[in-house]
């Protein structure tokens, strides 16, 4: 019987030993899915909030970048670009947010960006925020460099892709609308750019971008699709990037040239400190000046009324910029910005006195002086690198051409030989020489045509942005006399493509054959190479990008 109780005592306690094995494993299974589900909770909690911190700095990113699209549409409606007076402008200072969408705001300040003295584009610094739960904000800011858009930038710009019928080109009423084609022959360094169809035959070579307004390449016998999607990209044809059915871009209008009731014009430019009242009706060389005291102070650039028969860039023997200028009408000028201050020698004639002793003439003078003669008028200061002739050019050439400068005609412009920059080593072919080292730029815009006279060189060198608004760029010859080559250093803008020669079967049969090296300093509009005052195309592009990670809350 005790035996019994035994074994019956032994099966209770064991049994209420298990019973309390089982509430622990429960408790602990409970404890552990609690603080799972804690766990997971928390991780769901951080992961909401760090989507929501991600969609709000998305949405400061985006905000800040349409901040720098509003400062460039700002930019590109101001009528010139403005200047540090008018920066920042109303409601872009950085004091008036702009609400965008609900979901916060940005800020912007446009500031100028310059190298040097040269002002060359401006900063953009764009801000955007997003208030959260916190009372805090989500801050992003964004900074880019941007520059308008200089037709300097292009290696080649045109507005119609066939022959002009223009009377100054000899034959042009019997080509007049032909097609114009780029050939196997052409190269092209920089940008290319046109707002009509391109034609092409062979596979010329493109190194910077290509765009048409057009959505189709007329390529010739048709061997490649008009989208050009088949066209080469590999060591010939597009190596750059090329576009179809881009905006057109239009050549600036004569009022960007000359209008005396544009204050911003090329004309009032160079004019200076002159009202509009001021400008000369009769012919003659002028330096646009003001008197302060007993001494003259140029304000504007150099500006001659009527035609000219030639003009003449080089330097003196004191290596300072010369420009020799015969009037059709009146006296022989030439015009020296002295950079190197050199001494005029006894006896001669300075502002109608004359000189006992050698005289120093400072840095930072503009002299006029009569050819051969030691007579001389001084300015304080130089000129503001724009020559302006109300009227035509009927010869300019150029055996050393120092610093940059801007030539205009009202009518047309006539090439009667090389113009060589000073700083370009003639011994060297142009291909070979250091683009790069050179300091000088020319720019030469005539509202007509930039033409190469018939009696030219065989062989021509022309250092020069050529811009001709109204109708080309062209050799008077280019149908009857055989040349040898025109070297083209710079870039080409003309509102319909003119000759230069005439070709049969890949030979040259009349005119010149064309070595066109495009001017790589001037694909940077930041770069301060590009001739003063040289027309711009209305449009601004990034330079640069970046997000400034230094956040000013």
């Amino acid at each position: 019987m005790e035996k019994n109780k035994s074994v019956l005592r032994f099966l209770y306690n064991n049994c209420v030993s298990q019973k309390g094995l089982a509430l622990i494993a429960t408790l602990i299974f409970v404890l552990v899915l609690t603080t799972l589900g804690i766990v997971i909770l928390t991780m769901t909690r951080n992961d909401i909030k760090l989507a929501s911190l991600q969609e709000e700095s998305t949405k400061a990113f985006f905000l800040a970048d349409a901040g720098i699209e509003r400062a460039l549409n700002w930019l590109e409606n101001q009528q010139p670009p403005p200047s540090a007076e008018d920066l920042p402008p109303d409601k872009l200072d950085g004091s008036h947010p702009f609400t965008e969408l609900g979901t916060g705001e940005y800020r912007v300040e446009i500031e100028i960006h310059k190298i040097g003295e040269i002002e060359a584009g401006y900063n953009i610094t764009s801000t955007g925020y997003i208030p959260n739960s916190e009372n805090k904000k989500t801050v992003k800011k964004l900074k880019a460099l941007v520059s308008l858009m200089n037709f300097a930038q292009y290696a080649y710009f045109s507005d119609i892709e066939t022959f002009p019928n223009n009377s100054a080109i000899p034959l042009s009423s019997s080509y007049a609308g032909d097609a114009i084609w780029f050939t196997g022959n052409d190269t092209f360094g920089g940008r290319v750019h046109s707002n009509s169809q391109l034609h092409i035959v062979d596979v010329p070579d493109f190194y910077g971008k290509v765009t048409s307004t057009t959505e189709t390449i007329d390529f010739y016998n048709k061997n490649y699709r008009p989208d050009g999607s088949d066209f080469p990209t590999d060591g010939r044809g597009f190596m750059g990037e090329y576009q179809l059915g881009v905006d057109r871009i239009d050549l600036p209008l004569y009022r960007n040239i000359s209008d005396l009731d544009d204050k911003d014009s090329l004309q009032r430019i160079t004019g200076g400190s002159w009202k509009k009242n001021d400008f000369p009706s009769s012919s003659g060389i002028y330096i646009p000046s003001i008197t302060i005291g007993t001494v003259k102070n140029a304000t504007g650039g150099i500006y001659i009324k009527g035609n000219v028969n030639s003009i003449n860039l080089d330097v003196d023997s004191n290596s300072n910029s010369r420009i020799s200028i015969t009037p059709q009408s009146g006296s022989a000028t030439e015009i020296i910005s002295v950079t190197e201050p050199f001494n005029i020698p006894s006896g001669s004639t300075l502002n109608g006195k004359k000189v006992a002793g050698q005289q120093l003439i400072p840095a930072n003078t503009t002299l006029t002086k009569e050819p051969g003669k030691n007579v001389y008028t001084s300015y304080e200061g130089l000129p503001n690198g724009v020559l302006y002739v109300d009227g035509a050019i009927n010869g300019l050439k150029g055996s050393n051409h120092k610093g940059k400068m801007t030539v205009v005609s009202t009518q047309s412009i006539t090439i009667s030989d090389s113009i060589y920059y000073n700083g370009r080593d003639k011994k060297k072919a142009l291909f070979d020489d250091d683009i790069e080292g050179i300091d000088d730029s020319l720019g030469l815009i005539a509202v007509k045509d930039v033409k190469i006279a018939s009696s030219a060189p065989n062989n021509i060198e022309i250092d020069a942005i050529i811009m001709a608004l109204n109708t080309s760029f062209f050799y008077e010859g280019w149908n009857s006399n055989l040349k040898g080559n025109l070297g083209l250093l710079g870039g080409l803008i003309q509102k319909q493509r003119g000759p230069v020669g005439q070709h049969s079967a890949g030979k040259k049969t009349k005119g010149y054959s064309k070595e066109y090296y495009f001017d790589i300093r001037m694909a940077s509009p930041a770069s301060g190479y590009l001739p003063p005052y040289f027309p711009t195309t209305g449009k601004y592009e990034k330079i640069w990008w970046k997000e400034d990670l230094s956040i000013d809350n």
